[in-house]
């Protein structure tokens, strides 16, 4: 990169630099403050105001609150009231902006509180993602089976964030207008070299393509600066091994696998899920589910945040030690993903309640870290109010006022997904936003 692009780079980003919300995703789950915000989970909404459905009276899912008041910056959101954002999240994942009733509702409400009772969901509230269960519910259901309605609770700890658009969204801002007679084909094929709008154009997509490397960069940098969360030292791999080893543990170990009621239950579910797929690796397959239920079934009569006794441990970690294994280890592939895969999911369902979430040991949430606080090939995601919204596809130009009032990221510690690996976000007019008017906001739902 040429010192002039560098040059033309730091400009791009000191001028179109905007003041964003981060929805920080503590890690642990109940070591930040508890605010009133949060994904997933039921809704803190008053009975008098309805569940919001589309036209055909179908239910739309709870997606997240906000609490206004937990942001603790100077915004154009409102000071107080709760913002409840609503999404069809069907196996299509497909919002017609021109019909946004049948896509999304945002309510504003002034009379929720943390005090206020969750609001039960629906009786006919579809499951989420229809033919295709999201990514935190597939790997413990059969073929067939219907996935939950609910997302994942997770508390959102808003905090003041630097904004940066996509190179997409600055491309319009570098190029000169286009002077369409240059395609006069005298004009363009009958010159020796190519016409300078072509040179130019050449030069710019260099430019866009540096913008975003350095965009990278620098969000990276803004995010961890404004968590004041380590950065995980390694990537995750829910299928490695190595971390399935750590997470079973020692058998004398207190923290040892499984840890929680839960993780026997979330371990025997995505056990028998890979029988029934016809995954290989184990000589009597009817054996070893039906010795899964039976654990199912054990836990089913204890309270999943109850410790697993040391006789009721050692008896299920002989059960897996008596399974097929690889040679130097004390199980196979599909045991091993099971431990991880259920040790995660404990996390996530015991998330939305700092109580149970301080029931998991401290070793079980620092091997997860890189799960839950890591980025992606993408790079960092996040979700965020306001600002500059990041995009799979073409980012909203720097030049069209339209404000982005919540952008939800594909989080895979939350297990959510929006298109491929993409984001759901949420817009509004500045007019509405200052009328605090929500009932024409509009969604977008992109994906790579």
């Amino acid at each position: 990169m040429t010192e002039a692009a560098e040059r033309i780079i730091d400009k791009l980003l000191a001028r179109y630099r905007r003041d964003a919300v981060l929805l920080h995703r503590p890690y642990p789950p109940h070591s930040a403050p508890r605010t009133n915000s949060k994904f997933g989970g039921l809704p803190r909404l008053p009975e008098h105001h309805e569940w919001p459905r589309m036209p055909s009276g179908v239910p739309l899912h709870f997606l997240a609150q906000i609490d206004c008041a937990d942001i603790g910056h100077p915004s154009p959101l409102p000071e107080r009231g709760v913002l409840f954002f609503f999404g069809r999240s069907d196996d299509e994942q497909v919002w017609d902006a021109d019909r946004p009733q049948e896509a999304c509702r945002v309510l504003y409400v002034q009379d929720a509180f943390a005090l206020t009772p969750l609001r039960a969901a629906p009786d006919d509230l579809p499951p989420i993602g229809g033919l295709y269960p999201p990514p935190f519910a597939r790997p413990f259901l059969h073929r067939d089976e219907p996935g939950p309605n609910l997302y994942v609770e997770w508390p959102i700890q808003p905090l003041r964030f630097d904004s940066w658009p996509d190179g997409s969204a600055v491309h319009e801002a570098i190029s000169p207008p286009f002077d369409w007679g240059q395609l006069n084909p005298a004009r363009l094929f009958g010159k020796p070299r190519f016409p300078a709008w072509v040179e130019r154009a050449g030069e710019i997509e260099e430019i866009v393509e540096a913008y975003d490397e350095m965009l990278e960069r620098r969000r990276d940098a803004e995010y961890y600066r404004a968590t004041q969360e380590p950065r995980p030292e390694e990537e995750w791999n829910g299928h490695s091994t190595a971390v399935a080893l750590q997470l079973y543990g020692d058998d004398a170990a207190p923290d040892a696998f499984p840890q929680l009621w839960s993780h026997v239950d979330f371990f025997c579910r995505a056990l028998t899920v890979q029988i029934a797929a016809g995954r290989a690796g184990f000589d009597d397959p009817a054996a070893t589910t039906s010795a899964a239920q039976d654990w199912i079934a054990r836990a089913g009569g204890e309270p999943a945040g109850d410790p697993v006794a040391g006789a009721d441990r050692a008896d299920f970690r002989a059960w897996i030690a008596s399974l097929p294994k690889r040679p130097s280890l004390p199980f196979n592939g599909i045991v091993s993903n099971a431990i991880t895969e259920a040790s995660a999911a404990v996390v996530r369902a015991f998330a939305g309640n700092p109580e149970r979430a301080s029931l998991i040991s401290h070793s079980s949430y620092d091997i997860m870290a890189p799960l839950f606080c890591g980025g992606s090939v993408f790079g960092v995601q996040f979700s965020q109010m306001l600002g500059h919204a990041p995009s799979a596809q073409e980012a909203l130009s720097v030049n069209d006022p339209t404000v982005c009032l919540l952008s939800l990221s594909t989080d895979g510690g939350l297990g959510w997904m929006f298109g491929d690996v993409g984001e759901c976000t949420f817009w509004i007019s500045p007019q509405d936003l200052a009328r605090r008017d929500f009932s024409r906001v509009w969604g977008t739902i992109e994906g790579h």
